[in-house]
């Protein structure tokens, strides 16, 4: 039935990337109304940045998490990996732009911590440094991550 493929295309989504070469990964949400819009100007901004690149869009659209991840094969971009930070301040405008936020249901995670500071405002963040100092007040939990 028609659910059931598109399940499997979901599922299958993240070994394609693997087959299709270099992935640069990416756990945003963004306002559904918003999400065709973003999605195609996020594609030609990334094409402009590294031609020939490959998006690979899934997740769970319904509730406005999509796993944006960019793809280009091993051969294609020698230098690939070395344009992620231009594709983190890429994504991180075009979300602010729309009401996105450029961490969803995974968290934000290591690699794009650096954003954190532009996708949140003074409090969230203050808040966040209040939970972890009451969970954590040693800091023996999780050192030098976020919470």
């Amino acid at each position: 039935n028609q659910r059931a493929a598109l399940w499997a295309i979901r599922e299958l989504t993240p070994e394609s990337e693997i087959k299709a070469g270099v992935a640069y990964k990416s756990d945003i949400s963004i306002p559904i109304e918003h999400m065709a819009e973003f999605y195609h100007r996020a594609a030609a901004a990334a094409e402009a940045i590294a031609p020939g690149v490959r998006v690979f869009g899934f997740g769970h659209l319904g509730d406005g998490n999509l796993h944006y991840n960019l793809c280009i094969p091993r051969q294609g971009h020698p230098d690939f990996m070395a344009l992620f930070p231009e594709f983190d301040t890429m994504l991180s405008g075009l979300l602010k732009q729309y009401g996105g936020s450029i961490s969803a249901e995974h968290g934000i995670g290591q690699k794009k911590r650096h954003l954190l500071r532009d996708a949140k405002d003074a409090t969230a963040l203050a808040v966040m440094e209040a939970i972890k100092k009451a969970l954590d007040p040693n800091g023996i939990m999780n050192p030098g991550k976020i919470l």
